[in-house]
């Protein structure tokens, strides 16, 4: 006699402690103070509910006792969140007219017009950097789906490469044409690390090559050009407009240290008080954990850092006890995309804050409460898992 899952998950399964629970408990009253100082409290409602949304999912996803199927499930329904806003993105962002071909830019334009209606309604989840920094965090996911079925056999394994295909067809041409430099930077980290946790023999290899391209770059081009182009393909917007936007953040941060400055509310108070060199305001800090702090004031950034830290430490720990898992058990690879995604994130997040404030902000929580999950979950799933039924 069996029982389901369902049947067998322990009732106070919501209850159950986590190894990041202080710093999410941290996050969570940040986020109702910075609510509560906000001085555009309606602003700060309108852009709160997907971080909100967000916190909900990582506390549910990381106490969740996860089975095989229900992760294999998981990690389908992340790569089709990534092509859906692939997809979406493609018709829908605003693209960069000068790093496209004539002949592409006006189909481009021409599709766009159809979806404009839609577009209206919903504004910045169009920007190309947001939906860059979306589909970045969901990259990794398919590179190992990828791996994991490129020689599966089985009446679907056929079935599951075609559709990876198509997933690739359109996630990639996206990502690409959104032009954004910094998610470029995070797709490269991103499978660094898979490189690094899965073939670490490789490195031996790219890692020259990668210094040298670097050198031959630098030198012929020069240094200063060479940042400038990997920041931006717009001058206005490049290193020396960043580093005043950075600035200009470090101070609101230190005036509002404790409690930020009030969810949402970075480009008008930056309009009111605290000028850029160049004029005009920036919609956002350019740097995630500053945005962060912003927003949430210092122990609201202080307690997202231990959150991802503590997720990574425990994903690394886990991965060197078990190195020979099966590889029909999707928990390793699926942690190792977890870990690589957050990689991505950070990387993208040196420059920009692309996962931060708007309305995909939900699904870096996402990822990381399955990093979280994963990285704790074969001790506690072991622990809990349920003596056989007695017949």
């Amino acid at each position: 006699m069996s029982t389901s899952p369902a049947a067998r998950r322990p009732r106070h399964w919501l209850l159950r402690r986590t190894p990041t629970d202080i710093a999410y408990l941290v996050i969570v009253f940040q986020t109702v103070v910075s609510l509560v100082v906000s001085p555009l409290p309606q602003r700060s409602l309108q852009a709160v509910w997907p971080h909100a949304l967000g916190l909900v999912l990582y506390y549910l996803i990381v106490r969740w006792t996860w089975t095989p199927r229900q992760l294999r499930w998981a990690w389908w329904g992340v790569v089709a969140i990534g092509v859906g806003i692939a997809g979406l993105g493609f018709l829908g962002m605003l693209a960069k007219p000068q790093v496209l071909f004539p002949a592409l830019k006006a189909l481009l334009e021409r599709l766009q017009s159809l979806v404009a209606p839609v577009v209206a309604r919903i504004p910045d989840s169009f920007h190309p950097n947001v939906v860059a920094g979306a589909v970045l965090l969901t990259f990794p996911f398919l590179v190992l789906l990828g791996a994991a079925n490129l020689r599966a056999s089985g009446p679907h394994g056929a079935l599951r490469r075609v559709a990876l295909a198509c997933a690739v067809l359109i996630v990639l041409p996206t990502l690409a044409l959104t032009q954004s430099r910094a998610a470029y930077l995070g797709a490269l980290a991103a499978v660094a690390l898979i490189v690094v946790l899965r073939r670490p023999r490789w490195l031996w290899g790219a890692v020259p090559l990668a210094l040298a391209a670097a050198a031959i770059g630098g030198m012929t081009k020069g240094w200063r050009p060479l940042a400038e182009a990997l920041v931006s393909s717009d001058p206005t917007f490049g290193i020396a407009w960043r580093v005043d936007v950075w600035r200009v953040s470090r101070l609101m941060v230190g005036d509002f240290c404790f409690t930020g400055v009030g969810f949402g509310c970075f480009e008008p108070v930056q309009w009111l008080l605290y000028p850029l060199a160049s004029g005009g305001t920036a919609p956002h800090a350019h740097n995630l954990f500053l945005q962060v702090a912003v927003d949430l004031g210092l122990p609201g950034a202080a307690a997202y850092a231990l959150l991802i830290l503590s997720i990574v430490v425990q994903g690394v720990k886990r991965l060197r006890r078990a190195p020979g898992a099966d590889a029909s058990d999707p928990q390793l690879p699926m942690l190792v995309a977890s870990l690589a995604a957050i990689t991505a994130m950070l990387t993208q997040g040196l420059l920009d804050a692309a996962v931060w404030g708007n309305k995909g902000a939900f699904l870096p929580w996402v990822v990381m409460g399955l990093g979280a999950a994963l990285a704790a979950g074969g001790p506690h799933n072991a622990a809990e898992a349920p003596r056989p039924a007695q017949v």
